[in-house]
């Protein structure tokens, strides 16, 4: 089961990262849609 969360996870992750990063977010924004991200799939 936790092989298939961290195959899930990564995707989405990255794409959220790289339109963070894209956008250049502040840090705080980061950790408050991984948070979300983690809550959602946990």
């Amino acid at each position: 089961m936790q092989g298939e969360k961290k195959d899930k996870i990564p995707a989405k992750k990255t794409e959220i990262e790289n339109t963070i990063v894209s956008n250049k977010g502040p840090t705080f924004l980061r950790f408050l849609i991984l948070f979300y991200y983690i809550q959602f799939y946990l």
